[in-house]
């Protein structure tokens, strides 16, 4: 047996490398959906100001920016909101232990 085998108890864990692990699955997480959201952020940009740059009508112009923009919104709406639930994921987790079911995770209030 490894030196690792040996800090496993039956199929468990000990807590504080469950707890080591579960950071390092929330960071990675948090840091890929970071770079997403960032990329699609960029691009939303970058089609703004290649729009705006273009030899159009103003109309022509606001139809053609609004999605963006709307697209733009709501990319930093739900990078608050996984934030939030992120916070209260981990808030639920440090009360209950990493037992705290996933099923908790679907009534929290993330509002405010």
């Amino acid at each position: 047996m490894t030196a690792d085998n040996d800090l496993i108890v039956g199929d468990k864990l000990p807590e504080s490398y469950r707890w080591n692990l579960f950071d390092h699955f929330r960071e990675r997480g948090e840091k890929s959906a970071d770079i997403l959201r960032g990329v699609l952020f960029a691009v939303a940009g970058a089609s703004i100001y290649f729009v705006v740059n273009q030899n159009l009508s103003e109309r022509t112009k606001i139809i053609v920016l609004l999605p963006f923009a709307i697209v733009m919104m709501m990319i930093m709406y739900g990078w608050d909101l996984q934030r939030r639930k992120s916070i209260k994921r981990f808030e639920t987790l440090r009360r209950g232990g990493l037992v705290a079911r996933h099923s908790d995770f679907d009534s929290l209030d993330v509002s405010g």
